[in-house]
């Protein structure tokens, strides 16, 4: 999201906003979050197994993280990853990526359609959603990582 999108969200006391593919690090508070939604943001992280491995990290034990996205995305701005992989293929991809990061049980919960106007002119927009746990100490994303220094490879890697 943007800061004037957050601006309008006055149920928020808190704004934040942080371009994860420049500025990776979180400064998360380890073991303090019971759940973590990640929503509609997935594909567009360039190094999403670091940043996952943060949200790990900052997860309180069995802690749950859900992911969710839809059918469509900026091809301009997600990852090649993503861009060449068919829906089962990308719902693979994450829930490799979780299971690299360092959550456990991750799955796959049934995808919704969506009933819009998109919809009623033939366009279908499906509603895709994985969760994972977080159980036991965990190596932090700093000790794993080593923030500075980009992993490419790793991530391409699960890339491809």
């Amino acid at each position: 999201m943007n800061a004037g999108a957050l601006q309008g969200n006055k149920r928020l006391d808190q704004r934040d906003v942080q371009d994860l593919n420049t500025c990776p690090e979180l400064g998360l508070e380890d073991g303090k979050y019971d759940a973590i939604l990640v929503c509609f943001t997935i594909q567009y992280y360039k190094f999403p197994e670091l940043i996952l491995s943060q949200l790990v990290r900052a997860m309180k034990d069995d802690g749950i993280i859900i992911v969710s996205w839809d059918g469509s995305s900026f091809t301009s701005k997600a990852i090649r990853g993503w861009l060449d992989r068919d829906e089962q293929g990308r719902i693979g991809l994450v829930l490799r990526l979780l299971a690299a990061s360092g959550f456990i049980t991750p799955q796959q919960h049934a995808a919704a359609n969506s009933e819009t106007s998109a919809q009623e002119q033939g366009a279908q927009s499906s509603l895709y959603i994985v969760s994972a746990k977080r159980r036991g100490p965990l190596k932090s994303a700093r000790d794993r990582w080593g923030f500075g220094r980009a992993r490419t490879q790793d991530v391409e890697a699960l890339e491809s």
